[in-house]
């Protein structure tokens, strides 16, 4: 399957001329989700401001992979770009673990000023020797918890339900401590293991449950945990940057800036809309309790000492 996958995937890695370069931009989210914005408004730029000079093409819902092979592939160079959930850079960088950690910011103007700083330009940095260029971090937004048996207003509601997670371990440790059973499965299998009840639950940022249709589950809760902030990456191949003019690459690079900007400003306008939709379709929304989940996931600080300089890093920033 990895064969097939990458002998198609070569088909559609960059050509690059003298006034002619061609980007193929990969993720796995669903069309109109954030990831799927963030793409597109790239593309936008990047087509506009080249005057036609670069084309890029969408592929979304995981047609060039899922986010694992996404980023895999572009250290093979055979996607130029990719849109993922930072997180999973983890399995690549180690450090990029530091993002998984369960209330590690305050809010959205902690959140941005992190990433609009040197901490996240640090960050992306580390993709370097990886074969990997970091471009720009978007908003996927703060995951809550998503259950069909029951509301969570406390931590200790958490016990004995299965959760989809990541394959991360971080995400996995944290659902451990706080009593849950995490199932961890890729994000294109999300939907049909809540429509089969393979879990009770998931984590998400609350869009997700629009633009997914996580309400044609039998999930009907969401408890606002807002236990991790899940951030959009938008990465690449270090071999189709390095072919770059440098004319192009002041212009990747800002447009994939541009493009995370506007993504922003969409998930800010956009999330009573979706709690509003999740309202319409007889979701129940509850507020929680965080200290006991915070108190809860703490443990889990002391035992990554690896991480410990970007724990103190990004909480410096707080306001």
């Amino acid at each position: 399957m990895k064969k097939i996958f990458f002998i198609i995937a070569l088909s559609l890695s960059t050509t690059v001329f003298a006034s002619d370069v061609s980007i193929n931009v990969g993720h796995s989210g669903a069309p109109n989700g954030f990831a799927d914005i963030a793409s597109n408004e790239f593309k936008r730029l990047v087509e506009k401001r080249s005057n036609g000079r670069i084309k890029v093409s969408v592929y979304p819902s995981g047609q060039l992979g899922g986010e694992r092979e996404l980023v895999e592939a572009a250290q093979l160079g055979t996607v130029d770009m990719a849109v993922v959930l930072a997180g999973i850079l983890e399995s690549f960088e180690p450090k990029f673990g530091v993002l998984n950690l369960p209330y590690l910011f305050d809010n959205r103007q902690h959140v941005f000023k992190v990433f609009d700083g040197k901490v996240g330009r640090q960050l992306m940095d580390l993709l370097d020797k990886h074969n990997l260029k970091g471009y720009a971090f978007g908003e996927f937004g703060f995951r809550s918890m998503m259950i069909g048996p029951r509301a969570v207003y406390n931590a200790s509601d958490v016990n004995g339900l299965k959760f989809r997670v990541p394959e991360s371990d971080i995400y996995i440790s944290m659902y451990k401590n706080l009593g849950a059973t995490p199932v961890p499965l890729p994000g294109p299998e999300i939907f049909t293991s809540l429509q089969n009840k393979v879990v009770d639950g998931t984590g998400a940022p609350i869009f997700a449950a629009v633009t997914a249709k996580y309400y044609e589950t039998p999930l009907t809760h969401l408890s606002l945990t807002e236990h991790i902030y899940a951030a959009l990456l938008m990465v690449g191949s270090k071999d189709m940057w390095d072919k770059l003019s440098n004319s192009n690459k002041n212009l990747v690079q800002k447009a994939s800036l541009d493009a995370v900007a506007h993504q922003r400003k969409m998930s800010i306008e956009n999330d009573q809309m979706y709690i509003d939709t999740l309202l319409e379709k007889g979701w129940k929304i509850n507020l929680v309790n965080k200290k006991p989940f915070r108190d809860k996931v703490m443990p889990m600080y002391a035992k990554r000492s690896h991480l410990k300089e970007w724990i103190s890093k990004i909480r410096s920033e707080s306001n």
